[in-house]
């Protein structure tokens, strides 16, 4: 019996990278840019945008210099040296665990508020945080090409449902509301 090893593709990466973008901007936007409005918010989200993407083709071109099964490990050990290493590990890991917390208590918070409504039946904190972190991690652990392909999936109907949820809202918008921000906050009394 021959076993055909697959990787996943330039789709599932891309999708990957989106996903987590995308949830670390729904964790922390809303809090980021309350009280600055939306030109405020505008500049910075594109200078955001502008450094992450000069960071991710530093990225790249770091990675060209390397052979196949380096990590960012090798990088910063080679680059930055021993004690940069450490620093970066130990940022590098803080940054893991929080997105690892927010998306599980995120979850756990949906898939019991979820249980409750439809069924009655009251689902402890805990125990829906031991639910999600079982089935993704045991999704993670069958295949990492599971996890690309079902975040495919999520990313297409996230964008989907976006689309349809706020496309009759563009209809709305009124730019003298988005830029004069404090005469809208602040109305006449």
């Amino acid at each position: 019996m021959v076993i055909k090893k697959t990787t996943p593709g330039l789709m599932s990466g891309t999708m990957l990278i989106i996903a987590t973008v995308i949830g670390g901007g729904m964790f922390s936007l809303p809090i980021a840019m309350a009280g600055i409005w939306f030109p405020g918010a505008s500049i910075i989200l594109t200078l955001i945008a502008i450094m992450m993407l000069l960071t991710g083709l530093m990225l790249v071109e770091v990675n060209l210099h390397y052979g196949g099964g380096a990590s960012f490990n090798t990088f910063t050990k080679d680059l930055l040296g021993h004690k940069w290493n450490v620093v970066v590990g130990i940022a590098f890991g803080f940054v893991l665990y929080i997105l690892t917390y927010a998306y599980i208590s995120g979850s756990s918070a949906v898939i019991s508020q979820t249980v409750e409504k439809y069924s009655g039946f009251y689902l402890p904190a805990r125990l829906s945080v031991i639910i999600v972190s079982v089935l993704v991690g045991g999704i993670a652990w069958y295949s990492s090409l599971l996890v690309g392909r079902i975040t495919t999936v999520l990313i297409i109907g996230k964008f989907v449902a976006f689309f349809a949820t706020f496309s009759g809202l563009i209809w709305h918008v009124e730019g003298a509301k988005l830029i004069d921000s404090a005469a809208w906050a602040l109305p006449d009394t």
